[in-house]
């Protein structure tokens, strides 16, 4: 009897199994199909050219595609509806005080004598594959090193490692 109950237990554990890994397999199929048909509708292409020896452009471009498809997706194991509880604070209300410009931080150094890119992080937002001259969020990179990247807003300049 004892057996006969442990056989049903691994029976059903290994269809609840089959019925995850195929939900699992549908969520992935729908995924792909977003992704290659934001592509296509966009014209772009997530494999690289031959104007484009390095692959720079086509790879912005697929970390778009990703950035795009991870923002329609929700936490699975978040419960929106779990209150967080705060603390409130019997302090009177102190005066606003003028904020500093976020200042960006490397995340990337892709360098070589032909078309050094460098990508940065601003508060939360990643830029781009970026050169010199070009900007993300007021920042302008002025130089870009083997080992560092010069970037520059409104006479502030910063040297990222």
């Amino acid at each position: 009897m004892k057996q006969k109950l442990n056989d049903q237990q691994a029976w059903i554990g290994f269809a609840v199994l089959l019925v995850l890994v195929a939900g699992l397999g549908v969520k992935s199929r729908q995924t792909a199909r977003t992704v290659l048909q934001a592509a296509s509708n966009q014209g772009g292409s997530a494999v690289h050219s031959s104007d484009d020896p390095h692959g720079i452009i086509s790879i912005t471009y697929r970390d778009s595609l990703i950035a795009e498809a991870e923002t329609n997706l929700s936490n699975p194991f978040r419960h929106s509806t779990v209150a967080v509880p705060t603390t409130v604070s019997r302090q009177p209300a102190a005066t606003p005080t003028v904020r500093k410009p976020t200042e960006p931080k490397l995340l990337t150094l892709l360098y070589d004598e032909v078309g050094p890119c460098v990508q940065i992080n601003v508060g939360n937002d990643r830029s781009g594959w970026l050169h010199v001259g070009e900007e993300f969020q007021g920042w302008n990179v002025d130089e870009i090193a083997n080992s560092a990247v010069t970037v520059s807003r409104a006479g502030h300049r910063v040297v990222l490692k």
